[in-house]
């Protein structure tokens, strides 16, 4: 046990032990209650400005599932396997513990590492797949309202949408030359 933990504190080791060391303290304190679930809270929301729909970080979190799974599970996992492949690696292929194979050996692990974590996490998606989604723009594109305005022109006026969850009240604006009263259907 001794030698396993000396092998674990390897310079070579050191950065994968280290990521694992702070992904179990964090689950550690989440299941003593420490931590509430407003702590890291990444899990599903993701900025649109940061994603704009053609980026590369968008196609990297959608791949994986950032956004259906919470980062933290993505996060502990990767942790998880890269700590693995790691101590394995340097175990087997590095017992003299050079940091040039380490250096050379890492950019191999990281495409195991990410693969392993992509193959864990798809059965995954499902258990965290939720049917609440937010509503977005285009659900809403074709409704029908209400307006609740005195009236609306090509500068002013709301409406309301009503389903399932509370009313939506929504600015809208007519086409010029068409004036709706309140109480009128818009779409």
């Amino acid at each position: 046990m001794l030698e396993f933990i000396k092998e674990c504190f390897y310079v070579v080791n050191l950065p994968a032990t280290c990521l694992l060391l702070l992904v179990v303290g964090y689950w550690l304190l989440a299941i003593v209650g420490l931590i509430g679930e407003d702590f890291l809270d990444l899990g599903t929301e993701v900025d649109a400005d940061v994603l704009d729909s053609g980026s590369f970080l968008k196609s990297v979190t959608h791949f994986f599932y950032v956004g259906d799974i919470p980062v933290v599970v993505v996060g502990s996992f990767f942790a998880l396997f890269l700590w693995v492949s790691t101590m394995l690696s340097n175990h087997y292929f590095n017992p003299q513990q050079s940091l040039w194979f380490s250096a050379l050996a890492f950019g191999p692990l990281l495409l195991l590492t990410l693969a392993a974590t992509k193959l864990t996490l798809m059965p995954l998606a499902n258990i965290f797949e939720t049917t609440d989604r937010p509503i977005t723009r285009e659900d809403l594109f074709g409704q029908v309202g209400r307006v609740t305005t005195s009236k609306v022109t090509p500068d002013f006026g709301q409406m309301e949408v009503t389903q399932e969850c509370p009313p939506l009240l929504l600015t809208i604006r007519s086409k010029p030359g068409a004036i709706l009263a309140k109480g009128d259907a818009a779409k």
